[in-house]
């Protein structure tokens, strides 16, 4: 489309954008940023926020990656990063138990509980970190 008094603008409606009466391009809902429109953003609860100028994504807290949707802690996992992964325990999961079934398994907490008598100084049975 060719607007202005002369004619001498011209916008070309996109998926992106439309054209206002004075030719100047108004981007369409989650384009960024204004009068370009060529990024993309759409927020996705969880992982991230737009921020409104840029169109840039603003990943929650505790987020990370191209997408946000990775934990920034490695040892979480959950869409909130509110889990431990498997043998991590403690707040900020960093407490590592994995049972040995011979000699202990792991609390909640992730304090080893000795199974049968089997404290020994060759099974650490009595330690914290395996």
């Amino acid at each position: 489309t060719t607007t202005g008094e002369d004619c001498s603008k011209f916008c070309d409606e996109t998926s992106n954008y439309r054209c206002d009466e004075s030719g100047d391009k108004v981007c369409k809902e989650h384009f960024f940023p204004e009068q370009n429109c060529g990024t993309h953003c759409e927020l996705v609860p969880g992982n991230y926020s737009c921020n409104k100028t840029t169109g840039e994504k603003i990943c929650d807290e505790g987020k990370t990656g191209e997408d946000c949707d990775e934990c920034q802690n490695n040892n979480k996992e959950g869409h909130k990063c509110e889990n431990c992964i498997e043998y991590h325990f403690g707040e900020n999961c960093t407490i590592h138990c994995e049972p040995d079934l011979k000699y202990y398994n792991c609390s909640e907490s992730g304090s080893k509980i000795c199974l049968h008598n089997t404290s020994s100084a060759e099974n650490n049975c009595g330690d914290q970190n395996k």
